[in-house]
């Protein structure tokens, strides 16, 4: 590394950080587009089945869960 090797050392610095998954989320912005909610915490839905799944060991509870249709808001 001589003087002025400092625009070299950065352009690798930047290269390398797009290896990195949450740079690359962040930067592509993977989340929103992947969001079925679009960032609000609630949503209003039409329930289309219940189930209840079993848990896995050590425990031996029964999960509820539902399979839900998003409805859109325009």
């Amino acid at each position: 590394m001589g003087l002025m090797s400092a625009r070299k050392l950065k352009k690798a610095r930047k290269k390398l950080r797009w290896n990195n998954r949450k740079y690359k989320v962040k930067k592509l912005g993977l989340f929103e587009k992947s969001d079925p909610l679009k960032g609000k915490n609630q949503a209003k839905g039409i329930v289309l089945s219940k189930v209840q799944k079993e848990a896995k060991q050590p425990n031996s509870a029964m999960r509820k869960c539902c399979r839900v249709q998003l409805i859109k808001n325009s």
